[in-house]
């Protein structure tokens, strides 16, 4: 819908048509079940920053990540990081494997 607005803005005939366009587009886009959701989101993330929740936050002494992909490697470095005992587990013992290698390799650096 914005491709064709932006395109409805060069070949409509004049600028108020253009903007025409562009408004009935807007329109469909403001109704549909996506843009409820993600007004649902913002607004429920408002909420949240008003709730007090109390105390201190809790210690993660230790902690777990599925899947040695590049992703799962990032997240468990950044636990390790932050000095925080990491366990890796992955049902491919290659992959595993490898994302032991990497993570060798950026601390050896």
């Amino acid at each position: 819908a914005i491709v064709d607005a932006v395109h409805a803005a060069f070949s409509a005939p004049s600028f108020e048509e253009g903007l025409a366009v562009e408004a009935e587009l807007f329109e469909a886009l403001a109704a549909s079940p996506q843009a409820g959701a993600l007004q649902y989101a913002f607004l429920a993330e408002r909420q949240m920053s008003k709730v007090d929740v109390g105390g201190e936050a809790a210690r993660v002494a230790r902690a777990a990540v599925v899947g040695a992909g590049t992703m799962g490697t990032g997240i468990a470095m950044c636990f390790a990081n932050a000095g925080i005992a990491v366990s890796v587990v992955d049902l491919d013992g290659v992959a595993l494997e490898k994302a032991m290698g990497a993570v060798r390799k950026t601390y050896a650096a």
